[in-house]
C-alpha cells in the first residue's frame, strides 16, 4: 500500500489529509492549511511529494501563526495541528 492510498482511505473517513516529507514537515506550501478530503487534490499532493512521503492528518482547529518546523507545543499551540503517520515497509 502507498501512502497515496493510505490518506485516500483516511479521506474516505472524513479527515482532511496532506502530503509530508520523510523529515515530517510538511511538502505543500501551506503545510496542515493544504489539508482537504478532495481526492483529486490529494494525488496532486502526494504525486509531487515523491515515493517516501507520508500522511499528514488535520487535527483540531488550524492555529492562525502555525510553527511549521515544530512538532512541540507551547504557549502558541493550544492544540495540535496536525499528525504525521509512517508507514513500516514488510
Amino acid at each position: 500500500m502507498q501512502p497515496v492510498d493510505v490518506a485516500l482511505a483516511y479521506r474516505k473517513r472524513g479527515f482532511r489529509v496532506f502530503a509530508c516529507r520523510p523529515n515530517k514537515a510538511p511538502a505543500t506550501p501551506r503545510g496542515v492549511h493544504d489539508a482537504t478530503t478532495d481526492a483529486n487534490e490529494i494525488r496532486q499532493q502526494f504525486a509531487s511529494a515523491g515515493p517516501n512521503a507520508l500522511v499528514g492528518i488535520a487535527c483540531g482547529q488550524q492555529p492562525n501563526g502555525l510553527d511549521r518546523k515544530s512538532t512541540r507545543l507551547n504557549s502558541s499551540h493550544l492544540v495540535i495541528s496536525y499528525a504525521v503517520f509512517c508507514l513500516k515497509k514488510k
